[in-house]
């Protein structure tokens, strides 16, 4: 029986998020055309380890998406196989991930940000250009992967009040002040709502949560909307916001 397996590693940090195993349905077909919808691990999820003593120079681990239960070794740097007893050296950057060894003999490195290549030895240096021709307002910049089929050289990831390719254009920006005669729950429902010609209302919700010691919020909102409602956990609405325009 023949598998993919996906490893995902955060880009920044380089951080193990978890491992995804997809099974091939028709092994007897000479070309494959795979496309899968994968849910990443949140960051806060516990990585759920097994007990397996073949894991002789490593750990077992289970696939996040669980498909019948199934375990790998996850080697330590340095081991590769099935059960993590085949030593190898690892030729990748020092500042990379090493994963083990390739059916060439190659190793497997996963590259920290703004590097690529084979064994992460190239430099992307597309970041260290005029900070005017890449990110603004404090946006970090992640250079391109080289394989993906893409016009843009670069990505940006905006800071919280900012969006667009280059982070330029500003969020709406909406301060939430209550009065201290309303009891407020920690946490609360905002409604966007978007009047639309000839057509229903169009509502977008999101939730936040207040601390006990606050009774303001600041919610960053980057869709068109004209009313704003404020739900509280036992069911009452509060009009937050009106503009005839946007």
């Amino acid at each position: 029986n023949y598998a993919i397996q996906i490893d995902i590693y955060e880009k920044n940090s380089l951080t193990y998020r978890g491992s995804l195993l997809f099974p091939i349905i028709f092994p007897f077909l000479p070309v494959h055309r795979l496309a899968y919808i994968v849910d990443i691990p949140r960051i806060n999820e516990n990585i759920q380890t097994c007990l397996n003593s073949q894991c002789i120079h490593g750990k077992c681990m289970t696939y996040s998406n669980n498909p019948k239960n199934n375990s790998f070794c996850q080697c330590n740097p340095g081991w590769s196989g099935r059960y993590c007893t085949i030593p190898y050296s690892c030729m990748c950057s020092s500042d990379s991930i090493c994963m083990g060894v390739s059916a060439y003999n190659r190793s497997v490195c996963v590259c920290p940000i703004n590097k690529f290549g084979d064994r992460c030895l190239l430099v992307n240096t597309i970041c260290q250009m005029d900070k005017n021709l890449t990110c603004e307002n404090g946006g970090q910049c992640i250079s391109a992967d080289e394989y993906m089929i893409s016009t843009r050289k670069f990505v940006c990831i905006c800071p919280k009040g900012y969006i667009g390719d280059r982070c330029e254009i500003g969020d709406n920006k909406i301060i939430l002040s209550f009065q201290k005669s309303i009891v407020l729950s920690q946490s609360i429902f905002i409604h966007f709502i978007q009047v639309i010609n000839n057509s229903p209302p169009m509502r977008t919700t999101t939730f936040r949560t207040i601390s006990l010691t606050k009774n303001s919020l600041i919610v960053y909102w980057s869709q068109p909307f004209h009313l704003v409602f404020i739900e509280l956990f036992d069911e009452i609405y509060y009009l937050a916001v009106i503009q005839k325009t946007y």
